[in-house]
């Protein structure tokens, strides 16, 4: 945790979903650096495409 930062709980639980509906699924089984950029931009256009630009932005900002 960054000092001075407390993130709050509904930010939280909100991360914690977003890797687990998305990140998990996809990236769950690989470590961190085996999953490259083209991976990622290829998740988050899918989750754009279905209607949810928001959750697609959620997932790229818990990846970096």
């Amino acid at each position: 945790m960054v000092r001075g930062y407390q993130m709050a709980d509904s930010t939280r639980d909100m991360r914690r979903s977003v890797y687990t509906r998305e990140l998990k699924t996809k990236f769950g089984n690989q470590k961190l650096t085996e999953n490259t950029h083209e991976d990622l931009r290829a998740l988050t256009d899918a989750i754009v495409e279905r209607g949810a630009p928001a959750t697609a932005v959620h997932a790229r900002e818990i990846v970096h």
